[in-house]
Order: C-alpha cells, then structure tokens, then sequence
C-alpha cells in the first residue's frame, strides 16, 4: 500500500511519466485477476466484456495497480 502511495504521489509530481501505450482490456481484465487469485479466494468474480471495446491506450501495468486495488 506505501509503495502505491508512493507511486502516485510520483505520477502527480511528475516524476514519473506513464508508458502509454494501445492495450486490450480483456487482457488487462484477465491478467489482473489471475495475478490476484489467491486474494479472491472464496469470491466469485465474473466480468462481463463486450466484445467491441477498442483497443485503448494506457499505461498497463499502472492501470492493473489501479485494478488490483479496487478488487
């Protein structure tokens, strides 16, 4: 949690500048959830993704944090 604080707090100063980048949210989506399976355990989570959502360009690994932290 001190790391993501941290982490922010760089972003904001701009300190540290976001890889952007055109990434897919069904990736994003999926490879958070994977990555935090074990905190999930016991909790069912089904996302629901259209189909169509466009490529949309982030900062991957920044965003997966941001996912992290709200699941």
């Amino acid at each position: 949690m001190v790391s993501n604080l941290l982490n922010q707090t760089r972003l904001e100063s701009g300190h540290v500048k976001p890889n952007l980048d055109w990434c897919d949210v069904e990736d994003l989506i999926h490879g958070t959830l994977k990555e935090i399976k074990k905190d999930l355990a016991g909790r069912k989570v089904r996302p629901e993704i259209a189909k169509s959502i466009p490529l949309v360009r982030l900062d991957f690994v920044l965003m997966q944090q941001v996912l992290t932290n709200l699941l």
